[in-house]
C-alpha cells in the first residue's frame, strides 16, 4: 500500500486536544449522486482506503438502479468503504457496514440536471441532437420525451440526486412524504455536502471523520470543457426546477444545514480552509503537467490529468495516487 505524502510547509492546526477527543473513522459509505462532484468525492475515500489498507467492494458487483440489498456484496467480508451508484437502502447497508458514516454531496439542481442530460446523453436517446438547445426542446414535454419507450436513462431526467437518497418515483409530487423524508435523511446520513463549496464540504468531511488535511486533497479533473455546456435561460431554469421540484427542496433543505454545520464548526473553520487549499494549490502544482482532453463513454470531453515526470518516486507515486480515481482503488482493493 501507498504511504507517500506530498511535503508541504503547511502545518495541520487539528491540535493534540482535539486529537484525544476523536479516532480517524475507517468504515465510511458513500451516498453517491450523479453528476454532482460524488466521483471526486469517491477517489478521495478511495485513496484513504488504499493508504490504509481498507477493503472495497469488488469493481462493478454493484446494480445502481436498484436499492442496495446485502446479496450485491455477497461473498466480499470485512468491507470498510462504500463509493459506488445504488438507491440508498439504510437497513440493508447497516447489515453489511455496521456503524459506518454516511455521506453525500449534492448540487443546485438546474446545474446538475444539465450535466447529467449531455453526460448521458440524453439528446441522442431521445433523437433532439437536431435542435439549437435539447434541454430547451425537452422541457417543452418532459412527461412526454421521460416516457418515451426504450429511453435507459428515464430515471436520471427527473429528480435524479433524491432518487438515490431514497425518494420513490411514487412521491415526487407528495411534498408531506418529502418533509419527512428530508428530516429523515438529516438524522441518518452524518454529513451533506454542497458541490457548489467543494473545499468546504472537504473541511466539514475531514471534521465528520477525523481526518487530516493530506487526506482529503485532490486533483481537478474530469471537468468538462466551456464548449460543452448549454446556456441555461432563467425561464428555462425555472422550467427544470420545476420538473425537479422535490431535488429542488432537497437542496434548499441541506444547504440551510450546511451552513449551519460551518457555523458549529467553531472559529478556526476558515483558518483550516485557508489551510487546505494552500495546500491544494501546491499538490496540483507539484503533481500537474498538463491536462489534455477526451471523451469518457462516448459523452462530452473532459479535462484530464498527465502527471509530472520529473518528480521523485516517493512524490511521484503520490501524485499517480491522487490522480487516480475510485474504480482504479476498487479494482486493486476489491
Amino acid at each position: 500500500m501507498s504511504e507517500n505524502h506530498l511535503s508541504f510547509n503547511f502545518r495541520s492546526n487539528f491540535s493534540a486536544y482535539e486529537e484525544q477527543l476523536c479516532s480517524p473513522v475507517t468504515r465510511v459509505v458513500l451516498l453517491k449522486t450523479h453528476k454532482t462532484g460524488g466521483s471526486t468525492i469517491a477517489s478521495i475515500l478511495g485513496r484513504y482506503a488504499y493508504t490504509h489498507n481498507l477493503k472495497l467492494p469488488r469493481f462493478r458487483s454493484i446494480k445502481e438502479d436498484r436499492p442496495f440489498y446485502r446479496q450485491m456484496l455477497e461473498g466480499q467480508p470485512n468491507l470498510k468503504m462504500f463509493v459506488s451508484h445504488t438507491l440508498y437502502n439504510r437497513p440493508e447497508m447497516d447489515f453489511v457496514f455496521g456503524d459506518a458514516k454516511y455521506v453525500t454531496i449534492i448540487r443546485e439542481p438546474t446545474a446538475q440536471f444539465e450535466s447529467a442530460f449531455f453526460y448521458f446523453k440524453m439528446p441522442q436517446a431521445l433523437h433532439l441532437e437536431q435542435f439549437e438547445n435539447p434541454i430547451e426542446e425537452f422541457m417543452q414535454s418532459p412527461e412526454k420525451y421521460k416516457n418515451t419507450k426504450r429511453f435507459r436513462h428515464h430515471e436520471k431526467s427527473l429528480n435524479g440526486q433524491f432518487r438515490y437518497l431514497g425518494l420513490p418515483e411514487s412521491k415526487f409530487t407528495d411534498e408531506w412524504f418529502i418533509r419527512y423524508k428530508l428530516k429523515q435523511l438529516e438524522f441518518e446520513i452524518d454529513l451533506v455536502m454542497i458541490n457548489e463549496y467543494f473545499d468546504e464540504s472537504l473541511i466539514l468531511l475531514k471534521k465528520t471523520l477525523c481526518w487530516q488535511f493530506d487526506d482529503i486533497l485532490y486533483l481537478s479533473k474530469k471537468v468538462r470543457s466551456t464548449s460543452n455546456r448549454t446556456l441555461l435561460t432563467s425561464t428555462l431554469k425555472e422550467k427544470i426546477r420545476s420538473w425537479n421540484s422535490a431535488d429542488v427542496l432537497l437542496y434548499e433543505h441541506f444547504n440551510r444545514t450546511f451552513w449551519r454545520r460551518i457555523s458549529e464548526y467553531g472559529n478556526t473553520f476558515f483558518d483550516d480552509l485557508n489551510i487546505f487549499r494552500k495546500m491544494k494549490v501546491a499538490s496540483n502544482e507539484k503533481c500537474v503537467g498538463s491536462f489534455f482532453n477526451r471523451s469518457i463513454n462516448d459523452g462530452p470531453d473532459v479535462k484530464l490529468v498527465k502527471v509530472k515526470e520529473n518528480l521523485s518516486e516517493k512524490d511521484k507515486q503520490t501524485c499517480i495516487d491522487l490522480n487516480k480515481d475510485a474504480n482504479d482503488f476498487m479494482r486493486i482493493l476489491g
